[in-house]
């Protein structure tokens, strides 16, 4: 799909490599849009693991194409070839979504780094999955790796996921401080977690025993080794699958052959009135058989049919996992409260597992890779280790620990609830390579009721001894636990994000927000829930109302529905509303919420992006044809409220008494100027030309502190619209700014168009 294209502009990550005196010597293969395990998915054929080579020409072994690991198994394969000598010798960037630079790291010997989920920023990164897609970086060693991440770990304002630079300097915090209280050489106060559910059948038995030396070793060191349990672990990799390819097959949309990228053209005598037949070639000649696979996955996960029980239920157990997480851990997430409980006081430091069920599989036979059946299957197994802590956002560390009976490298990963991982992952990268002889022992996961994890008997993996006075490894988690009244549980979606009823349970960041929750939603305690966009981005619910009054008409489009605070609004004014978002976990939460207002029936929930959604509008006819063809729906208003770029879009006090003309009493405008080319996801004018390219009636929901000159610049004289009071000749079409106030604090500022406007009312049917 995009094999002749080339980028405008570099990633952040790439700039900052550059800024700081890298040369960038090369792309590396990956598998297409990162969907693989193996690296066989690619245009240009499979990545070979070079450690086969390598011991072919020492003389120890023939050689073998073994896999690289996936989708970053290119980068990895540079790295242990020892081809990236730039900036700092032998490193490479990768992304992974769910282990793919862990996975590649393990199985070529080097060491991959994935960073918490917001510390790098994904600006120019390819999208994947935008909930789960983290830049990370593989190097030959974990001084290296540190290096290089401590470069590109820096806040990006172009990047909406990004960690903010408060949060950043908490963490960094919290853990300089444990590090401390560690100290020295030793790790004695280290207390890591060896989970009992990262030891499935499928593991060969040389990791296990890779695994159990370098717990040993740990021990020797000081550390205390403590058995942990996270009973959620088995539906993670059916959970991944399930919101990894929704999102690309959300994502992945935008490749439709217009734009950029591969375009095929339509037939000749091709109905081009119909959308499918001018996106569908393109989409079938540039994307590969991996990714059509995930694009149907996802399309089906989120369709009306399925997205209760696929897409809802995935996101509950990805919050159980990330609950699971959170209980094993001594420190709290600076994202989760203020401070741990006395649980988590007894917690873990450092989660241990291996990265990897095995060494470096075999390449296999297909270039397409998968043949149907197990073999796909087999393929995705590979993820069964790395997934946890992609769903959960923790970062991780994969270290190579020894090699395996057949003398391939194994590697072993921790987990940490911070920032980066240094003084674990150091002692791992020193310890002693074992040798291959004693790959074959067996190991069992330490008992709830050892304290070294080591005492306990050596058992076979075909009669796993485990201890069962932990109910928890048994018990199936609860799932279901709806807010939503009994015959509306279709809308439910509960268990998706926190609902909050105590100040205390709350995160730092948010508290502010959280206390104005009765001005977002007056039903707020009836249960309606806000992802942390939506605690920054919702509209209040007077300025709602308000706004929703000044667009009554028949049918209303909102573009960027987030949680749905002006969608509920405008369905008690209009007879119909059209609510876009590119989030189908936000479109869950308008859905829910919309529910609870009793007005979900007058909501269309669309998944879609608004600049995708105005073209395939477009492409239709005006009117019905007679024929049963699709046409254009008549849409009367078109409100724009676009994302500012989070909570830092503005400095300063806006009282009311500061935010008064000069003639009133303030000197000066004490607000920094927000100006549109600032709006995502296209400069602001673009933005509102393409809504004004279905409507003239447009209301535009903006800053407080937006530039009023260039508002003032988006409509020009139009003599087919504007008509004098006289009658006599055409005027310069009017604009009506309306200053929204809560109390005495200006929020934003609502820009009327078109027929919205009192004088023009006779453009709004125009």
């Amino acid at each position: 799909m995009l094999e002749n294209f080339t980028s405008p502009f570099d990633a952040t990550v790439v700039s900052l490599i550059s800024g700081n005196g890298a040369t960038i010597v090369g792309k590396a293969n990956c598998d297409e849009f990162g969907m693989g395990s193996l690296n066989v998915h690619s245009v240009h054929g499979p990545v070979v693991n070079p450690f086969g080579l390598k011991s072919s020409l020492d003389g120890n072994h023939p050689a073998e194409r073994r896999s690289a690991g996936g989708s970053s198994g290119g980068s990895a394969a540079a790295v242990a070839a020892g081809l990236c000598d730039a900036f700092i010798k032998d490193s490479a960037l990768g992304t992974d979504t769910g282990g793919s630079v862990r996975l590649p790291a393990s199985y070529c010997g080097v060491v991959g780094l994935k960073p918490s989920y917001g510390i790098v920023s994904r600006w120019g990164v390819v999208s994947f999955a935008d909930s789960l897609d983290c830049v990370g970086v593989l190097g030959k060693d974990v001084s290296t790796v540190r290096r290089v991440h401590n470069v590109i770990a820096t806040y990006d304002t172009k990047d909406p996921t990004a960690a903010p630079p408060r949060v950043r300097s908490k963490a960094a915090h919290a853990c300089a401080n444990r590090l401390q209280e560690i100290g020295g050489s030793q790790l004695t106060g280290l207390r890591i977690g060896i989970p009992q559910e990262y030891f499935p059948a499928e593991l060969q038995p040389a990791v296990i025993g890779s695994t159990r030396r370098v717990i040993e070793q740990l021990r020797a060191r000081g550390a205390t080794i403590v058995p942990v349990s996270l009973p959620s672990t088995p539906y993670a990799l059916s959970a991944y699958y399930v919101i990894s390819s929704a999102e690309a097959s959300s994502n992945l949309a935008r490749y439709d052959g217009i734009e950029y990228g591969l375009r095929v053209e339509p037939p000749p005598g091709a109905n081009l009135t119909k959308t499918a037949n001018v996106y569908a070639h393109s989409r079938s000649r540039g994307f590969g058989t991996e990714v059509k696979r995930r694009i149907l996955l996802g399309t089906y996960a989120l369709s009306a049919d399925a997205f209760e029980n696929y897409f809802l239920q995935a996101q509950r157990v990805r919050n159980l996992i990330k609950a699971d997480f959170s209980r094993a851990f001594g420190v709290s997430s600076v994202l989760d409260g203020p401070e741990c409980s006395a649980d988590q006081r007894d917690g873990v430091d450092v989660i241990l597992h291996p990265s990897a069920i095995q060494t470096a599989p075999s390449l296999p036979h297909s270039i397409d890779g998968m043949t149907p059946g197990s073999a796909s299957l087999d393929a995705y197994v590979q993820d069964v280790l790395t997934v946890p802590a992609s769903l959960a956002g923790l970062p991780a560390l994969s270290v190579p620990a020894g090699k395996g009976a057949d003398g391939w490298p194994i590697g072993n990963m921790g987990k940490r609830k911070s920032t980066v991982i240094t003084g674990l992952s150091r002692f791992l990268a020193e310890a002693t390579e074992p040798d291959a002889s004693s790959q074959s022992e067996t190991f069992a996961p330490p008992s709830s009721t050892s304290q070294s994890g080591l005492d306990s008997p050596q058992v076979t993996r075909d009669a796993p001894k485990r201890d069962t006075s932990d109910t928890r490894s048994t018990k199936k988690p609860k799932l279901w636990a709806g807010l939503l009244a009994e015959g509306l549980e279709k809308y439910d979606a509960t268990g998706l994000v926190p609902f909050y009823t105590e100040a205390h349970e709350v995160p730092e960041h948010l508290q502010k927000y959280f206390s104005q929750r009765e001005r977002y939603f007056s039903m707020y305690s009836s249960g309606c829930l806000l992802d942390e966009e939506g605690w920054y981005s919702v509209t209040p619910e007077r300025v709602a109302d308000q706004i929703a009054e000044r667009c009554r008409c028949d049918v209303i489009l909102d573009a960027f529905c987030g949680v749905g605070g002006n969608a509920i609004a405008f369905a008690r004014t209009c007879e119909r509303v059209i609510a876009l978002d590119i989030s189908p976990v936000r479109l869950a939460l308008a859905r829910h919420n919309a529910a609870i207002y009793g007005v979900q029936d007058r909501i269309e929930f669309i998944l879609a992006d608004f600049l995708s959604f105005a073209r395939a509008l477009q492409t239709l006819p005006r009117s019905e044809s007679g024929d049963g063809q699709p046409h254009r729906r008549k849409i009367d208003v078109v409100f724009l409220s676009p994302p500012w770029g989070g909570p830092s879009y503005i400095s300063g006090s806006t009282t009311r008494a500061e935010a008064l003309p000069e003639s009133e009493g303030t000197s000066e405008d004490v607000h920094a100027e927000f100006s549109l080319e600032s709006i995502r996801p296209i400069h602001g004018r673009d933005l509102f030309n393409v809504a004004r390219g279905i409507t003239k009636n447009v209301a535009y929901f903006l800053p407080r502190n937006a530039n009023l000159k260039e508002i003032s610049q988006l409509v020009a004289e139009d003599s087919s619209d504007g008509t004098a009071q006289n009658g006599s000749s055409t005027s310069t079409e009017k604009i009506e700014v309306e200053e929204e106030w809560m109390g005495s604090k200006l929020k934003a500022l609502t820009c009327y168009f078109g027929g919205l406007v009192a004088g023009q009312e006779a453009m709004f049917d125009a």
